[in-house]
């Protein structure tokens, strides 16, 4: 091949690189967005579900007892605190590694 034929063919290749690599760019951009509305999704979710549970303990207890609804669910409240998220370590496949990342583990 000649060098204009090379420079051509490089040329070539080099678009088809840049377009994919923004096509990545643009798909992870995407899941990010994705993501976050779903992490948003879920932490609604989720605290939805238990506002209509706790509601529906007040409800079930007070209709068999004597015991006021405000007293009670000051009680149901309390048992449902969101603990804060445990980050845990990852085995990176290193040996080396192995042994500290297993006794934190075990």
């Amino acid at each position: 091949m000649e060098l204009a034929q090379l420079k051509r063919k490089r040329g070539t290749i080099r678009s088809s690189l840049t377009k994919f690599s923004t096509y990545i760019e643009s798909q992870t951009t995407e899941i990010t967005i994705s993501e976050e509305t779903r992490k948003d999704f879920e932490e609604e979710f989720y605290t939805v579900i238990g506002k209509a549970r706790n509601s529906i303990i007040i409800n079930t207890v007070s209709e068999h007892s004597n015991i006021p609804s405000s007293n009670i669910q000051s009680d149901v409240l309390m048992t449902h605190i969101k603990l804060p998220t445990l980050t845990l370590p990852k085995f990176d496949g290193n040996y080396a590694d192995w042994l500290s990342f297993n006794k934190v583990m075990y």
